[in-house]
């Protein structure tokens, strides 16, 4: 297919550019136009007074329709645009994400917040404050963060003490630090068009959903896992290619490879589990398979110490769980956080086939009751048409055995079963949706193999390409919209606003309540997780009539005898709460002094005069 001419490349740029620079700024000011357009309807369209609730996500898509008419017609036509320009254009794409991701990281910290994702800054405090990245004084959750985001965020207060900052500097650096260990991924792999690479990158680091927002860009959570992943994969396809590199450097890889290895057990067994084991199972299932076909003779040594590939996957396997050895052992002695140890299978039938879609097509971007029209109802379309194409290389790929990149289908091979083993784990023992997210991560590079493979068939490659481009990048400016229109926590601001007027800066509440106000006031208002039980196995909760507290994701400290016992504090519980432990005389030991339609506040002359206030002893 030939290019476009000169002339043309350069008049469809200068469109391009107006284009996304026009959308971004109504993407920017979409938390104001929203009010404005439904003023209009109400007035001067239907002449009545209706909810937004049910026409607010089609509204939102149809804001960014410049930006989608943008990168609809440049994916659509990528194909007839020089690599120089290519390139270009994926770098003024990047360029127009990056500032409205920043612009959201500072400006919406507040507004998408919760307890997990403020622990994260929470224990970063700590860690500051404590003079170590893994402080003893925190108690973890279902992991101790050996190598987690406070490496990012707790240098940063030493600059600044302003939490706002360290959050959107932390969530910047930490895509930063994600696309390139994705790059380095794809040089390992040998993936060769450079602007596959760069659109490859450019789509790990995109917020395709509100949840890939909330737990890998903003929320971060995840982005130390799925780094660790590439990495160690990284390292693994160069160690198993020697040639690729200098003897100095290979050196260097072993070691980095045992010491990644060792830590991926010494931090959580999750390591193991999702791409630690699931590598050693593809490659060693591989060199069965091989060493049947050949009718060889089985050999020890043969097998597992002369293949490079089944030593390094089977050895990088045994060093992690050694790793895990000390993690259950030792560290679970120093430090306070749950084990999966005690992990039970739950019912079967329990995650039903349309959940599993619904939860799975949801961190792809889908919307549900969205307008088929709007570019959001076209985005649901294509996720289908990427996800059905995106099989069909993946076939092709197996079955053009002559042209195989063994790495490149080590890869996929070992994608396939990590998310097979892991949804059957996740199924069957403890199922949270955003778990998939990990799984997920893998699909860009699948994406890349193809993409980049002369021998797939051009056309399916086209399809595969513009369906996958215009998913992700096309959803990212839509869930960006989303998140400048919506505000996750307007309950929690008259609150906070009380308790900042009133100089309380200690108090309780349960977990869901606590450590998201902390972040709201800048770490101003420090509060300590009161202990709860939940009502008959329902998602409501009761306090305990005894007074405990839950170890998880605080300080220590809060607990103590000894800490505020000079000043007044508070509890905070919600209404719910208040209604289902309405009886417990914490309360009657207090004095009420405030409540609004979310929330009720009782104080109390000190933290010991709190403890005392319930009515049983433990």
């Amino acid at each position: 297919m030939n290019n476009f001419s000169k002339k043309t490349t350069i008049v469809l740029d200068v469109c391009t550019c107006m284009l996304l620079f026009t959308g971004c700024t109504l993407i920017l000011l979409s938390g104001r136009l929203i009010p404005l357009i439904q003023s209009f309807l109400q007035t001067a369209v239907f002449h009545r007074t209706f909810s937004l609730d049910k026409w607010k996500d089609t509204i939102v898509t149809l804001i960014g329709f410049p930006v989608f008419i943008a990168l609809f017609f440049n994916a659509v036509f990528f194909v007839k645009f020089s690599r120089k320009n290519r390139i270009f254009l994926l770098s003024v794409v990047l360029t127009c994400i990056s500032v409205l991701m920043i612009y959201c990281f500072q400006t919406r910290s507040a507004a998408f917040m919760d307890s997990d994702m403020a622990s994260e800054i929470l224990l970063a405090k700590e860690c500051f404050l404590k003079k170590t990245f893994w402080p003893r004084s925190w108690f973890y959750s279902t992991e101790i963060r050996l190598l987690n985001t406070q490496l990012v965020s707790t240098p940063l207060f030493l600059f600044t003490n302003n939490w706002y900052v360290i959050k959107t500097l932390t969530a910047i650096i930490s895509c930063v630090i994600l696309f390139f260990s994705q790059f380095f991924l794809l040089n390992s792999l040998a993936i060769k068009k450079t602007w596959v690479k760069f659109l490859v990158c450019i789509m790990c680091i995109c917020p395709c959903s509100v949840d890939m927002w909330l737990y890998v860009t903003f929320g971060n959570y995840y982005i130390p896992h799925i780094v660790l992943s590439f990495i160690y994969l990284t390292l693994y396809f160069y160690l198993i290619t020697p040639e690729s590199v200098s003897k100095k450097i290979y050196t260097v890889l072993l070691i980095l490879f045992w010491t990644a290895s060792f830590l991926n057990g010494l931090a959580t067994i999750r390591y193991l589990l999702i791409f630690v084991f699931p590598l050693a199972l593809t490659v060693v299932y591989k060199g069965v398979k091989e060493l049947y076909e050949k009718n060889g003779k089985f050999s020890f040594r043969t097998f597992f110490i002369n293949d490079r590939r089944v030593f390094f996957s089977a050895g990088g396997l045994v060093s992690g769980c050694i790793g895990y050895v000390f993690n259950s052992t030792l560290l679970a002695k120093l430090y306070s956080f749950t084990q999966w140890n005690s992990t039970a299978y739950n019912t079967i039938g329990d995650i039903s086939i349309t959940r599993l879609h619904s939860d799975i097509f949801g961190i792809l971007g889908y919307k549900n009751n969205i307008s088929a029209m709007t570019p959001a109802g076209v985005i649901n379309l294509l996720i289908y048409i990427f996800l059905v194409f995106l099989l069909i290389g993946c076939i092709s790929f197996y079955r053009n055995k002559k042209k195989q990149n063994e790495k490149q289908l080590i890869y996929i091979t070992f994608s396939l079963v990590s998310f097979i083993f892991t949804g059957f784990l996740y199924i069957n023992m403890d199922y949270i949706a955003r778990y998939f997210i990990m799984e997920i991560a893998f699909i860009p590079t699948i994406f890349a193999i193809i993409i980049d493979d002369v021998s797939f068939y051009h056309i399916h490659k086209y399809i595969l390409g513009v369906s996958g481009a215009i998913v992700v990048l096309g959803g990212s400016f839509t869930t960006i919209q989303t998140v400048l229109s919506n505000d996750r926590n307007t309950n929690r601001y008259a609150v906070l606003s009380f308790l900042e007027k009133n100089n309380f800066n200690f108090g309780f509440a349960t977990f869901w309540n606590a450590n998201v106000l902390t972040f709201i006031s800048n770490g101003k208002i420090e509060i300590a997780n009161i202990g709860k039980d939940k009502v008959d196995d329902t998602e409501k909760i009761v306090l305990k009539n005894y007074y405990s507290y839950e170890k998880w994701l605080t300080p220590v400290r809060y607990y103590t005898d000894t800490y505020r016992q000079h000043k007044k504090c508070f509890l905070l519980v919600d209404t719910q709460e208040y209604g289902t432990s309405s009886s417990n005389k914490v309360f009657a030991g207090g004095s009420m002094v405030y409540e609004d339609a979310y929330y009720k506040v009782f104080e109390y002359s000190n933290p010991q005069t709190l403890k005392n206030s319930f009515q049983d002893k433990k």
